[in-house]
Order: structure tokens, then C-alpha cells, then sequence
């Protein structure tokens, strides 16, 4: 079987009534593109689920009914279920591409559709009634296709079910007679069909032998599932299982003890995901999982380097993620991220494709830079990036992310042989950091010490003969500082003298190379 990207696929009613090419991260910042599928008489669109066919089109399971995006456009097939009104379609929950080219749909009150793509037409599997199901079944949540062609087939309120394809019987699948809510299911390539439900934890089915394997939380083995909710499963590219549970974080199968790994944050976000609701889980083809959550957005963590960022929605910036509510999240075959939302409509990611690594403000992400005013740069011998911004300096390790080491607002950056920083600030005169020790010496214009001509230091530059000598551009003039010897010289503007400076305003420098 292919292996599945999509996340679970939830009620969006549901929504409305709760209150990782290389190793590192191409950059702190995921940017994201908002779109907003509508209709004539639906302003506002959830999004349930999102696959993609072999001509590359996409496919939405939508609060709207199925919805095609082409790249441009989007083209809505509303299904009407029997008995309700027709001007409301059957919200659709999960799509999934079937082996004959067309797709099979989980509707809310529609039941199971098959729906092809030459005729546009749909064709009903009344499964819930002819199994005697009663109210219920016809509120599809998951449907997966397994390697005989068989369906399975997860409810609202009966549980699970499969449907034979070459007898077209369609049966309830005996597992524990509580049972009614069915969150996901996955065929996975070993042939296992692996089932998340609502209280009752996670089951596997061997569809040859018919064996049966329950999966629960017990709070005496930390080898346990994390929560007995298991709300979406999926299976990576290399054949691991992952589970996103209620309030037991994200789990990994491990085939070899028939236990879990239980996994809650990472990094600065040790317990993050100990409280949350894992609703979608996929893989980029960096072999970074995302993570989406019920109300509190998307998580981007490389189980390789243990990165871990954070992206929520923030309505002052345009390039966060359009909604909290992540219902689903698709990598497409460019290696386009696409995440569904309950009330944000459709959110695109170019994660693998960025041609440039973006470092930017992140209110959700304490790593990220503070200030996205960065007017200073300089790179040391480690390869570390060095960030003169309004409210400090901040440092970018390319494995780590960003700190801020001092509060100052800092307008030129330059190390020196020693391995010390010299900063130019804005205001606050010249200052020295030594990062190893963290302690910094000021110089300021008119405290006795210095002869630095004023506060504000635009500009900062080592001498090409002497690197002992620091050449400093203010707002007053030019300072040559000889740090070894401890002699300050000026440089300044003369109306009398057409050798001075022309302007005292000194902005920036450069070295030519000639002795002086």
C-alpha cells in the first residue's frame, strides 16, 4: 500500500462546539500561503481532508461537500444526501484516491460515496442499513483501502466496518461492542489495518488470519498506548507506526517489545504535546514529522536533530497559519506542504522548496529572532550568525536557533581577532561582548575614558593593516580606536578645512587597501 500523508479527518462541528532535504531546518520561520476556498452561498470553508490524484490535481474533503484544486481554482461537487434539503450538501471528512482512478468519500448523513472523475458522478455503499447499523452510520469519519481492494470503513456512531468489494457485503467489524467512534484508520504495506477510536484505544487487524490486537493506556506501564482517545494514525517511509492520542502525546509502535515510545515536546518544549489532542500526523520528505493539533495549531519536529517549532495562527502577520484548528496535513509529490483547517480554510507551505532560509519573529516560538528590524550582521569563525536588531543582539546558531544575548538596540556588528564583538549601538555608545564570559565594557562620548565622538555608532570596521585598530562611524564624525594601545583619534567635520570630512553623519565604511 502507499504510504498514507493525510491526517485524521474530523467532524468539523466537532471544531466548532469545543472551546522536516537536509538535517536542520531550512529555517526557523515557516511561511504560509492562505487560501480560501468558498461558494456561492458558504463564505467560509472548513477543511477536512486533502489527497492527490495521479494527474496531480488535488482533492478536498470540505465543510461544502468534495471540493478540486487545480492550482488556480476551486471546483466544488456537492452531494445531496436523501432525506435533506437540497440547497445543503453533505459535508465531506475523508477522500482518498481508489485503484480504479476515482475516489472514495466519508460524508456526514451521505454515508460512503464513490465518486468518479470522467462521469462526475456519485455512486452510494449504504453500508450502515444493510449490517442493520441503525442511526449513525451514515457519518463516515475514515476510510482506508486495503491491498485487496477492500474497504474499511470508520463511523460516527457504529464503529467500524469493512466492505467486501467482490461480494459488495458490507459488515460490522467485530470489536468491542461499546465501541462507536472510529477517528481514523490505516492500511498499512505490512497488510496490518491499524484502527484510533474515541475510549477505546488502538486496535490491529490481521485481515488474513482475522487476529485482533487491542492497544490501551494503562497507567502502570509507560509502555503503554499514551490515552485510550487515539485520535489519527500513520505509518512513515520507512514503515514506522506513529499515534496522535488526547492528552498522551504522540506514540511510536515498537514492533520489537509490541510497545510504545511516548513522546510530549522536545527541546525547549519538553511537555507541549502532554495536553493536546494530536489530530493529523505526516511526513516531509525530509523525514520531519507535522503535527497538527485541535486548538492549538502545527509542530514541525525532525526526530533526527530533535528541531521542534511551533506555528500558530497570529492575525498581525499574513504568513502564519491561517487556524488552530488543524484537521489535516498533505505533502504533495512537488514537496508542497498543504494543511486543512476547521475555519481557515486551505494553508500551503513550500517547506522543501524555500529557496531562502527565513529567520523571522515567531510569537509562538521563544527561538525565534525578537525583532524582525535586523539591521547588522556578521558571521563568525563558527558559522554562527550574529544579528544587530532593535532590541539586541541576537545570535543564530544554524543547529539550535536564535538567543538573545544583550537588551541594546544595535545598529553594526564586527568580531575581532580575539573573539570578542564589537557593537555599534543606537544610543548607548560602543560596546564590547565577550560571548564566552557574556560580560561586555562600554564606551561612551564624554565619559573621560574615551574619545568617542558620540553615541551613536553607525558603523563599524577592523583596519586592513592593523587589526588591533577599529575605525568607528557616528553620528559626529570618525573614530580610529586603537584597542591595543588604547589611543582614540577624531576625525571630523571642518568647514575651513577641504581635507575633513564633507558631512559629520558617518553611515558606513570601507576598507581600500592603501596605507594610510
Amino acid at each position: 500500500m502507499k504510504r498514507r500523508t493525510a491526517g485524521p479527518l474530523l467532524i468539523l462541528s466537532l471544531f466548532a462546539s469545543s472551546s522536516l532535504f537536509a538535517d536542520s531546518f531550512p529555517g526557523r520561520f515557516f511561511r504560509f500561503e492562505r487560501l480560501a476556498p468558498r461558494t456561492e452561498t458558504v463564505s467560509l470553508v472548513g477543511v477536512s481532508s486533502v489527497c492527490q490524484d495521479e494527474e496531480g490535481f488535488l482533492w478536498l474533503g470540505t465543510s461544502a461537500g468534495l471540493a478540486r484544486y487545480d492550482g488556480y481554482r476551486f471546483i466544488f461537487f456537492p452531494f445531496v444526501a436523501e432525506g435533506t434539503s437540497s440547497a445543503v450538501p453533505a459535508a465531506v471528512y475523508p477522500v482518498t484516491p481508489a485503484r480504479d482512478g476515482g475516489l472514495w468519500l466519508g460524508t456526514y448523513t451521505g454515508g460512503l460515496l464513490a465518486f468518479s472523475k470522467d462521469t462526475r458522478s456519485f455512486l452510494s455503499y449504504p453500508c450502515g442499513e444493510e449490517a442493520g447499523a441503525g442511526p449513525g452510520a451514515d457519518i463516515i469519519l475514515a476510510v482506508q483501502e486495503d491491498a485487496r481492494g477492500d474497504l474499511w470503513i470508520g463511523t460516527r456512531s457504529r464503529g467500524l466496518y469493512r466492505l467486501d468489494r467482490k461480494t459488495g457485503s458490507c459488515t460490522r467489524v467485530p470489536l468491542d461492542p461499546r465501541l462507536e467512534v472510529v477517528w481514523d484508520v490505516l492500511a498499512a504495506r505490512s497488510g496490518a489495518i491499524w484502527v484510533a477510536t474515541l475510549g477505546f484505544g488502538l486496535y490491529r487487524i490481521d485481515p488474513g488470519s482475522g487476529d485482533i490486537d487491542n492497544f490501551r493506556f494503562d497507567p502502570d506501564d509507560s509502555g503503554s498506548l499514551g490515552s485510550d482517545t487515539a485520535w489519527t494514525v500513520f505509518e512513515d517511509g520507512s514503515g514506522t507506526i506513529w499515534v496522535g492520542t488526547k492528552n498522551g502525546g504522540l506514540n511510536r509502535y515498537e514492533p520489537q517489545s509490541g510497545g510504545f515510545s511516548r513522546f510530549y515536546g522536545d527541546g525547549d518544549f519538553p511537555h507541549d504535546l502532554a495536553s493536546q489532542t494530536i489530530t493529523a500526523v505526516a511526513e516531509d520528505q525530509s523525514g520531519r514529522l507535522w503535527l497538527g493539533t485541535a486548538i492549538d495549531g502545527l509542530r514541525v519536529w525532525d526526530p533526527k536533530t530533535g528541531g521542534y517549532v511551533l506555528c500558530r495562527h497570529d492575525p498581525q502577520d499574513p504568513e502564519s497559519l491561517g487556524d488552530d484548528r488543524v484537521t489535516s496535513i498533505f505533502e504533495d509529490a512537488g514537496g508542497v506542504v498543504w494543511i486543512g483547517t476547521a475555519r481557515g480554510g486551505l494553508n500551503k507551505c513550500l517547506a522543501a522548496m524555500a529557496k531562502f532560509e527565513h529567520y523571522k519573529h515567531n510569537p509562538s516560538d521563544r527561538r525565534s529572532i525578537g525583532r524582525n528590524s535586523v539591521r547588522a550582521l556578521w558571521e563568525d569563525h563558527s558559522g554562527s550568525l550574529w544579528l544587530g536588531t532593535k532590541t539586541g543582539l541576537e545570535r543564530i546558531d544554524p543547529a539550535t536557533g536564535a538567543a538573545t544575548i544583550l537588551n541594546e538596540s544595535v545598529l553594526a556588528v564586527l568580531g575581532d581577532s580575539r573573539a570578542g564583538i564589537w557593537l555599534g549601538t543606537d544610543g548607548d555608545g560602543l560596546v564590547r561582548f565577550d560571548p564566552s564570559t557574556r560580560r561586555s565594557v562600554r564606551f561612551l562620548a564624554g565619559d573621560g575614558r574615551s574619545g568617542l565622538l558620540a553615541n551613536t555608532v553607525n558603523a563599524l570596521r577592523s583596519d586592513a593593516a592593523d587589526a588591533a585598530v577599529l575605525w568607528i562611524g557616528t553620528q559626529r564624525g570618525l573614530n580610529r580606536f586603537n584597542t591595543r594601545s588604547g589611543r582614540w583619534d577624531k576625525f571630523v567635520r571642518d568647514p575651513g578645512s577641504p581635507s575633513s570630512l564633507v558631512h559629520p553623519g558617518v553611515t558606513d565604511l570601507i576598507d581600500d587597501g592603501a596605507a594610510t
